[in-house]
């Protein structure tokens, strides 16, 4: 189980806030709709306690062990398209520490042309 926030700046999708994600994902719905399609994303993993914010959401006490994430995904000229913090249920034993990884050209939904 999970819980995403997505940020996305409003002039590259005008209206995306009216929109309905029940039926399809973020990524179709930017292409779909706006054209967009992310070339390159970079992501922080760390180990955190979930916060109470997130924990009724989550269906959990506040304080388990999460797996929490922050991507930057990038269109193929730079412009940032969009930015994400997650918290994800996991079970890990010890110590996980953060790292960090680079997402290009095995992009889901990468434009073929």
């Amino acid at each position: 189980m999970g819980l995403q926030t997505a940020y996305v700046p409003a002039k590259l999708a005008p209206g995306i806030e009216r929109l309905s994600f029940t039926d399809a994902s973020l990524y179709e719905i930017l292409a779909a709709r706006f054209g967009l399609y992310p070339a390159s994303a970079r992501e922080t993993h760390k180990a955190i306690a979930v916060p109470e914010d997130a924990a009724p959401l989550l269906r959990v006490s506040v304080g388990s062990p999460a797996l929490a994430a922050e991507r930057l995904t990038s269109l193929g000229d730079g412009r940032p398209l969009w930015s994400f913090c997650a918290a994800n249920i996991r079970s890990f034993p010890g110590l996980f520490e953060d790292f960090r990884s680079r997402i290009g050209d095995a992009f889901p939904y990468r434009r073929h042309c």
